[in-house]
């Protein structure tokens, strides 16, 4: 069985990988890939590397950060449907090494993505407002750097987006979906023909009767759940984690 200090001994190797990695330009071999950058401020700092992890923000800060918004380079082909949820961790662990002149603009950015009428955050503001998609992740990231940041009020917003988003599915059901259209409704790609050019369809669904499925989306949902639990004392919160954690079991 694998014990708790199996997984912080992993984490203390990895971080001293990745520290040494690290020079005036970045991280030696992915300098200038978004990839390498969006959680390596929190992975430092949680692992005791702080001068490491603001080095790196004045890497990040240089490199990617322009108008509130942290976007890969013109040679960099990590995908656009990703955007939105960088944005989110780039902002979160901004916060946490105390760069604020990168967090307002930052934050600020995150809270108008908001869709001003099912406040889902979609993955990438450079799509058509018509042919945008608002996911689990992208909202979960976004909300969980609003928290942070003090903006209760916007990551409740999103909050709603994601409550409803569970509750308008079948509690003891096995698929579950992960993804709205423009219009806030939720594609299930086995009863909508995808676009040419969209996500696989693991992007929009998660079946856990079936092996080899993808769950970190149900962690990253109750925990957003559980902050605005403790942001606003609301039971409601509360309510919603629990849906995911008990009424459906991941098996």
């Amino acid at each position: 069985m694998t014990r708790w200090t199996d997984f912080e001994n992993a984490a203390r190797r990895t971080s001293q990988w990745a520290a040494a990695l690290i020079d005036d330009e970045g991280f030696r071999g992915c300098r200038d890939y978004i990839l390498g950058y969006y959680k390596a401020v929190c992975g430092l700092l949680a692992t005791g590397h702080a001068m490491e992890a603001g080095h790196i923000m004045h890497v990040i800060e240089r490199r990617f950060f322009r108008d509130g918004d942290f976007r890969p380079l013109e040679a960099d082909h990590t995908p656009a449907y990703m955007n939105s949820y960088f944005n989110g961790w780039f902002t979160f662990g901004a916060l946490k090494i105390g760069a604020y002149h990168v967090t307002g603009p930052a934050l600020d950015r995150l809270e108008r993505s908001i869709h001003s009428k099912f406040h889902g955050v979609p993955d990438s503001l450079d799509i058509e407002p018509t042919r945008r998609e608002h996911d689990c992740a992208s909202a979960c990231s976004a909300a969980n750097a609003l928290l942070a940041g003090g903006r209760v009020a916007a990551a409740v917003r999103i909050g709603e987006f994601l409550k409803t988003m569970f509750e308008g599915q079948d509690a003891e059901g096995n698929r579950v979906l992960f993804r709205a259209d423009a219009r806030g409704e939720l594609i299930d790609p086995a009863h909508r023909e995808l676009p040419k050019g969209a996500l696989p369809a693991a992007h929009y669904v998660v079946d856990v009767s079936k092996p080899d499925q993808v769950y970190w989306m149900f962690g990253f949902a109750v925990r957003t759940f559980a902050q605005l639990f403790q942001a606003t004392g609301e039971p409601r919160w509360l309510d919603a984690a629990e849906r995911i954690g008990v009424a459906r079991p991941l098996r």
